[in-house]
C-alpha cells in the first residue's frame, strides 16, 4: 500500500527509526505497522479552519493598513484634496476678490453720482461730473473676470496650509478631550468605548470592502475659458481635446522669454497683455535682444498648471539682466526680475503671479534665504533701478508679506501710477455726515482712497513741497460739507485751510489766538465728558446736527509756541472720545520738533516726502525695511513740476489696511475751495453754540478774538525782522534765533546800513557792534528784548548769542 508521508509529518511513524526507539520486532507473523491515513472529512474540516483563521487576520491587517495609509495618512497631509479641487478653490477665490474690488469701486462711484445728481444747484460742471461718473459705472459693469492659473507651487502651498490647519484643530480637539476626561471620567469611558467599537468596525469594513474618500470638487463661480478647462481636466486626469493640445504646443514654441522653475506664467500670449498693443518688436526680435535666453523646453506629455511646461526652461544662473521695458508678457516680466535680483545677490527662490497695470508690473517674489527686506536695501534698490531702467525714486517698490515672511510683492513702476486720478467729486453743503466714508483719491492698485474722518487723531509729516497743506485742505473740504461737524483752522505761519473762506468757523494765527482756541476746546472736552452721560451717548460723543463734532486742523506744528504745543498734545490725548478731533501737519516727525514723542501715539499717521528719521519716529524702527519708503518720495520743486506732491504712505486710516503702498490725494485748487466755501457759508454752517453754552464757555468771545487780524497792529521794523528770522532759522524748533541770522535778515532789507562793519577783521568785534546796533533800535521803540547764550546747533560745545522765542512773543504782547 502506497503511503504519502508528506501529509503525516507530525505523526509518530517516521520511516527512519529513532536512535532511542526499541529494536523492531523479528516476529514475521505480525502485520507490519502502517501509518494512519486521515479520512476525507477530517482533511476538509482542517483546511476550512486554517483558511478561516488566516482570512480573518488578513482582513484586520488589510483594514488597519488601508485606514492608516489611505484615510488617516492622506487626511493628515491633506493628500485627500485633489489638485482639481484646490485649483477650483483658488480660482473661485480670485473671482470673489475681483467681485469685491468691483463692488467697492462701484459703491464709491454711485455715492459720487448720487451726490452730483442731488445737488441743489445744478450747473454744467455737475452735469459733466454726473456723466463722467456714469461712464465709470458702465466701464465697471462691463469689466470681465480674467482668471490667473495658480502655479504648482501655489497649489502645494495651499495643501500645506490645509494640512497645518487640520493638525492644529486635531491638537485642539485632543486638548479639549483631555480636559473633558479629567472633568467627567465616567462619560469619557463611555465615549472611549463607543469610539473603540466604531473604529474597530471601520477597520474591519475597510479590510473587507476597501474604499478611499475623495473630496468633491466645488463648481466654479464663473464660466471657465478653454485654458482653465484644460488645466482642470489635466488635474482630474482626463484627456483634453487633442486639437487644443496642438494649439497650446504651438503657443509654447512661440513663447517670447524663458520661464524659471516654479514660476507662475499667467495664461495667454503676448497679445493678451495691455503692453502688446504698443509693442514695436516681434517675439523673435525680443528674444534675440535678451542675452542668455534659454530655448523653450519640448512640449510636455500633458498640460501642467499654467498651461506651459516648466521644466528645463530656467535662465542660466549667470544670465545677464535686461530692461523691464522689453517684457510684454507676465512670464517675461518674471524672468526679467529674476535675472536682476540674482545679479544683485538676492537669493531668490521663486518669482511669479505677474500682473500688468497701466503703470507697470506687479509680481510676487519668494527668497530662499535672508529676507525680502534685503530687496528694499539702498544698494540693492539702486542696482535694480539701474538694471531694469526704472525711475530712481519710485521705480521699485517692495511690500513684504506678514505671512509667509519669505515672500513680498514687488512693483516695477514704469509710468505715473496716478494718471487716472480723476477730478474732485462735488459735495453739496450739509449733504453728508462726518461718519460717512469719503473718496479722497487713488491707491496705487487703482482702488479708491476712501476712509472716514470720524474719530481720527491724525498727524501728517512731509517736507516743504510734499503738499501737507493741500492734503489737509482736501480733508477740510469734506468736513465743511458735513451737517454734524464744525471746522476750525490753526496755522501760526501760513493760512492753513483758510482757502475755504467762511466755511471755516474760525481761524487762529497769532500765538494768543492759538492758545485761546486750544484751551477753549480742552475745557469743552472736559465738559462733554459729563454731558454725554446726560444725553446717554455711551462711551463716546455721538455727533449730530444738534451736537456737532469739532474738526481742528493744525498746520506747522513745530512753529507753535511751547505753551501751544503742550496744550495741543493734551488735546490729542483727551479729545477723541469727546468728538474733538485734530488733524495736524508738520515738516518733521521727531520729538525735538513736536515737543514730545507723541507721533507714535497718534492713531492715523501720514507720511509724504520726508526724512528717514521721520518715518522711523512715527512708524517704528523697522518701517523702512517693511517698505514705508517715504524718504524716497520727491517733493514739488515748482508749480509746474509737482513730482510726488500729494503722494503719501499711511498707517491707521480706517477702512484701509496698513500696507506699505502709495496713496495719492486729489488736489483742491484755491478757486475750487473758495467757490465751495462761499456756497457752504450761504447754506449755513453747523454750530456748537448750544454745547458751549451748556458747558459755560463763551464761544462768541472766542470767535471775536479769532476774527481780529493780528497784523492790524504793525510791529516795529526791527522787531518784525527778528520775528521773521525766528521763523526762518534752522534752530526755530529749539526756540531761539542766533543774532547772526537776525543780522543776515537785516542785511537783506538794508545792505548798506548793515555792511558798515565788514571792514573789521575781528569777527567777534564785528558781531558785538552789530548786536549793539540791534539793541539800540529796540530801545528806540521801548522794547526790552534781551539776548541769551545758548548752545550752537552745529557744535553744542560752542555758545552763541541768540534771541529766545518766548522773549520775542512776550515783547510783542507788551507793545503799547
Amino acid at each position: 500500500m502506497a503511503v504519502d508521508l508528506t501529509k503525516h509529518s507530525d505523526s509518530g511513524s517516521d520511516a527512519t527509526p529513532s536512535a532511542h526507539a526499541p529494536e523492531p520486532s523479528t516476529d514475521t507473523t505480525a502485520d507490519p505497522v502502517e501509518p494512519t491515513v486521515d479520512s476525507g472529512e477530517d482533511q476538509d474540516a482542517g483546511h476550512a479552519t486554517e483558511t478561516a483563521r488566516s482570512t480573518g487576520l488578513q482582513v484586520w491587517r488589510d483594514g488597519l493598513g488601508h485606514v492608516a495609509r489611505q484615510h488617516l495618512g492622506r487626511w493628515w497631509s491633506a493628500e485627500d484634496l485633489p489638485d482639481e479641487q484646490l485649483l477650483a478653490v483658488l480660482l473661485n477665490r480670485q473671482h470673489k476678490d475681483f467681485n469685491e474690488r468691483i463692488k467697492v469701486r462701484t459703491t464709491a462711484a454711485k455715492e459720487q453720482l448720487n451726490t452730483a445728481r442731488s445737488a441743489e444747484q445744478q450747473t454744467l460742471q455737475t452735469w459733466k461730473a454726473a456723466d463722467r461718473i456714469q461712464g465709470t459705472l458702465d466701464e465697471l459693469a462691463d469689466q470681465e473676470f480674467t482668471p490667473r492659473i495658480p502655479s504648482e507651487h501655489r497649489v502645494r502651498a495651499v495643501r500645506r496650509e490645509r494640512a497645518q490647519s487640520r493638525r492644529t484643530h486635531t491638537l485642539i480637539a485632543a486638548g479639549v478631550a483631555g480636559v473633558l476626561t479629567w472633568q467627567a471620567p465616567a462619560a469619557a469611558v463611555g465615549v472611549s468605548v463607543f469610539i473603540s467599537l466604531a473604529g474597530t468596525a471601520w477597520v474591519w469594513a475597510m479590510g473587507r470592502w476597501p474604499w478611499t474618500w475623495t473630496v468633491k470638487t466645488p463648481a466654479l463661480s464663473f464660466d471657465p475659458d478653454d485654458e482653465v478647462t484644460a488645466v482642470l481636466e489635466a488635474a482630474a486626469g482626463t484627456e483634453p481635446d487633442a486639437g487644443a493640445d496642438e494649439e497650446d504646443g504651438e503657443a509654447e514654441i512661440a513663447a517670447t522669454l524663458p520661464v524659471a522653475p516654479g514660476w507662475d506664467p499667467a495664461p495667454g500670449g503676448p497679445e493678451d497683455t495691455p503692453a502688446a498693443a504698443d509693442a514695436t518688436v516681434s517675439a523673435g526680435e525680443v528674444a534675440a535682444m535678451v542675452p542668455g535666453s534659454a530655448a523653450p523646453a519640448p512640449a510636455a506629455a500633458g498640460p501642467v498648471p499654467g498651461g506651459r511646461p516648466l521644466e528645463g526652461t530656467a535662465p542660466a544662473a549667470d544670465a545677464p539682466p535686461y530692461p523691464i521695458a522689453l517684457a510684454i508678457t507676465p512670464q517675461a516680466a518674471a524672468d526679467c526680475l529674476w535675472r536682476a535680483l540674482r545679479a544683485e545677490g538676492v537669493d531668490v527662490c521663486w518669482v511669479g503671479d505677474g500682473e500688468h497695470f497701466p503703470w507697470g508690473w506687479q509680481l510676487t517674489v519668494r527668497v530662499k534665504s535672508g529676507s525680502p527686506d534685503d530687496i528694499s536695501a539702498n544698494n540693492t534698490h539702486k542696482g535694480l533701478i539701474t538694471r531694469l531702467r526704472l525711475p530712481r525714486s519710485s521705480g521699485v517698490q517692495v511690500e513684504p508679506w506678514e505671512d509667509p515672511g519669505d515672500t513680498c510683492t514687488v512693483r516695477l513702476v514704469q509710468r505715473n501710477p496716478f494718471a487716472t486720478l480723476g477730478e474732485l467729486p462735488y459735495r453739496p453743503p450739509l449733504s453728508r455726515s462726518i461718519n460717512d466714508v469719503a473718496d479722497f483719491g487713488l491707491v496705487m492698485d487703482t482702488s479708491p482712497l476712501a476712509y472716514s474722518l470720524a474719530g481720527l487723531m491724525l498727524l501728517m509729516v512731509g517736507d516743504s513741497g510734499a503738499a501737507k497743506s493741500g492734503i489737509m485742505l482736501a480733508m477740510a473740504e469734506v468736513t465743511t460739507a458735513c451737517y454734524d461737524a464744525v471746522t476750525f483752522n490753526i496755522d501760526p505761519y501760513g493760512s492753513g485751510v483758510a482757502d475755504l473762506g467762511n466755511a471755516i468757523t474760525a481761524s487762529a494765527h497769532s500765538d494768543e489766538q492759538i492758545i485761546a482756541v486750544l484751551r477753549f476746546f480742552l475745557n469743552l472736552a472736559k465738559s462733554r465728558a459729563r454731558m454725554r452721560h446726560k444725553y446717554r451717548m455711551g462711551n463716546t460723543w455721538k455727533p449730530s446736527r444738534e451736537h456737532p463734532a469739532v474738526c481742528l486742523f493744525v498746520d506747522e506744528w513745530p512753529k507753535l509756541s511751547d505753551e501751544a504745543k503742550k496744550l495741543l498734545i493734551e488735546l490729542l490725548l483727551v479729545g477723541r472720545k469727546e468728538a474733538i478731533w485734530v488733524y495736524a501737519g508738520s515738516q518733521f516727525g521727531t520729538s525735538d520738533y513736536l515737543g514730545a514723542p507723541i507721533g507714535p501715539k497718534v492713531a492715523a499717521r501720514l507720511l509724504g516726502a520726508c526724512r528717514g528719521d521721520d518715518v522711523t519716529a512715527l512708524l517704528g524702527a523697522g518701517a523702512l525695511a517693511e517698505g514705508y519708503r517715504a524718504d524716497r518720495l520727491t517733493p514739488a520743486v515748482s508749480p509746474s513740476d509737482l513730482r510726488d506732491a500729494g503722494v503719501i504712505y499711511a498707517k491707521g486710516l480706517p477702512q484701509l489696511p496698513d500696507r506699505p503702498v502709495r496713496y495719492k490725494f486729489r488736489e483742491v485748487t484755491v478757486d475750487t475751495a473758495s467757490r465751495l466755501g462761499e456756497e457752504r457759508a450761504e447754506a449755513g454752517l453747523p454750530s456748537i453754540a448750544a454745547d458751549c453754552a451748556e458747558a459755560g464757555l463763551d464761544l462768541a468771545a472766542l470767535l471775536a478774538l479769532c476774527s481780529t487780524d493780528p497784523d492790524e497792529r504793525p510791529l516795529p521794523s526791527i522787531l518784525a525782522s527778528i520775528q521773521y528770522a525766528m521763523e526762518a532759522t534752522d534752530s526755530a524748533y529749539l526756540g531761539y534765533v542766533p543774532v547772526e541770522d537776525v543780522v543776515a535778515r537785516l542785511r537783506e532789507e538794508d545792505e548798506k546800513a548793515w555792511a558798515r562793519w565788514d571792514h573789521m577783521a575781528d569777527a567777534s568785534a564785528r558781531r558785538r557792534e552789530q548786536g549793539k546796533e540791534i539793541a539800540r533800535r529796540l530801545k528806540e521803540h521801548g522794547i526790552g528784548l534781551t539776548t541769551d547764550r545758548v548752545p550752537s546747533v552745529s557744535d553744542p560745545r560752542r555758545k552763541i548769542t541768540a534771541y529766545r522765542r518766548v522773549a520775542i512773543e512776550q515783547a510783542i504782547k507788551e507793545l503799547p
